[in-house]
């Protein structure tokens, strides 16, 4: 559960996303494996890979396989978004 969230695009085409939880925070760049100035084609790579690995269809028996789509899933939504 999120308390707080703060979406900033500074200059350039980097995209900062900070939220406050009871958890600490997210790094979604983490999420996907990518470096912080990854472009827009790097995060869709990564996102794609990461959610066919994850995938609940490809993972029935790992109930952490689902957790780990939602938070790729969430994180490709945040850093896929473009300018």
């Amino acid at each position: 559960m999120f308390t707080t969230g703060k979406l900033t695009r500074p200059q350039g085409s980097l995209l900062h996303f900070h939220t406050s939880s009871r958890h600490g925070q997210r790094d979604y760049y983490d999420i996907l494996g990518v470096s912080r100035n990854a472009s827009l084609k790097d995060i869709k790579k990564a996102y794609y890979q990461l959610a066919k690995k994850y995938h609940p269809d490809v993972n029935k028996n790992d109930p952490g396989s689902q957790k780990k789509f939602t938070e790729v899933s969430e994180a490709y939504e945040v850093l896929g978004e473009e300018a």
